[in-house]
């Protein structure tokens, strides 16, 4: 499964990511895959890619360099 799938699912799944674009607004498909290619989103300490394959998440950092936006999600 590929990292942006991954996010999707847990998107639909969740309440949701909001949009950094728009106000309490969900965000988009094409909003999660910007993160990716900016670099906001941490998969297991490290950068990916959006389309890079992953086989185990243990956690998530969302807005790494942000102190005010840093979200971050453990799976155990």
């Amino acid at each position: 499964m590929t990292a942006y799938d991954w996010l999707l699912e847990l998107n639909l799944a969740c309440c949701g990511f909001f949009s950094t674009e728009k106000p309490k607004a969900k965000a988009s498909n094409s909003e999660l895959r910007r993160w990716f290619d900016k670099g906001s989103i941490l998969i297991n300490g490290k950068h990916v890619k959006a389309f890079d394959t992953v086989e185990i998440i243990d956690e998530i950092i969302l807005f790494p360099k942000s102190d005010k936006r840093r979200t971050s999600f453990k799976f155990c």
